[in-house]
């Protein structure tokens, strides 16, 4: 069973951002599985590491088209994803140092983030950029 199943709540009504949203809650749930089922270090490693990376170009993604929107919330977004960046590039270091069990600390502030952050500051900005002509 998936830590997190994609709701029309999570939407924020841009289709690509939803789009790399549901990759975000994939890669989220493929963490998870990989975790409860116990497999390799290695494994779970790897797909913390994509996952990260993966978060990161979804960010930046996300930060290009409010930047070219004018979002007026950008300066406060791009704060809270600064938040984001330093904390799981901890997590991400802690586990190179073999600190495993931080993985299910990364798990739920995953999760975390992606229901508080989406659900509440990412909708500030679906007006805004679907009004944008970005294109």
């Amino acid at each position: 069973m998936a830590l997190i199943q994609w709701e029309e709540k999570y939407s924020v009504n841009v289709i690509e951002l939803d789009k790399e949203h549901k990759r975000l809650l994939e890669m989220l749930n493929e963490l998870h599985s990989a975790m409860k089922l116990g497999k390799s270090r290695e494994l779970v490693e790897k797909l913390v590491n994509e996952a990260v990376d993966y978060c990161d170009k979804h960010l930046d993604h996300e930060e290009d088209l409010m930047k070219r929107c004018n979002y007026s919330g950008l300066s406060e977004h791009l704060k809270q994803h600064e938040i984001f960046r330093q904390k799981v590039t901890g997590f991400k270091l802690s586990l190179k140092k073999n600190n495993y069990t931080l993985s299910v600390g990364l798990i739920s502030f995953f999760k975390d983030w992606f229901i508080n952050h989406i659900c509440t500051e990412d909708k500030k900005y679906s007006t805004n950029i679907n009004n944008c002509k970005y294109s």
